[in-house]
């Protein structure tokens, strides 16, 4: 379980329109429309704040069979969007000792 919570009720518009967008197949990959929303929200940062976070729930097995759930929090006040700041491969080199990988699955 993974959440993260947007600020400005304009974001959360904005991803309900892409999803819908996609559910319709009127775009596929947004990925191309990078640069554009990257652009777009350096101008309108000021309209948000500077509080993040996010929340994972992890629930299945440890070592010795039994049922674990961890959960984690974070809270940040100051935080800043991350895009362009590293790429994917820079980011997973940082992870590399802590066996993590990562998939992509269309359906």
């Amino acid at each position: 379980c993974f959440h993260a919570a947007l600020d400005a009720a304009w974001e959360h518009v904005s991803l309900w329109v892409m999803a819908w967008l996609t559910r319709i197949n009127v775009v596929a990959d947004w990925s191309r429309y990078a640069p554009f929303f990257a652009r777009v929200g350096r101008s309108l940062s000021r309209i948000g704040s500077d509080k993040g976070g996010m929340k994972i729930r992890l629930a299945g097995s440890n070592a010795d069979g039994q049922p674990a759930e961890v959960h984690w929090n974070l809270l940040d006040r100051g935080a800043v969007p991350c895009i362009g700041l590293f790429t994917e491969n820079e980011f997973m080199q940082e992870l590399a000792e802590f066996s993590i990988s990562t998939a992509v699955e269309i359906h």
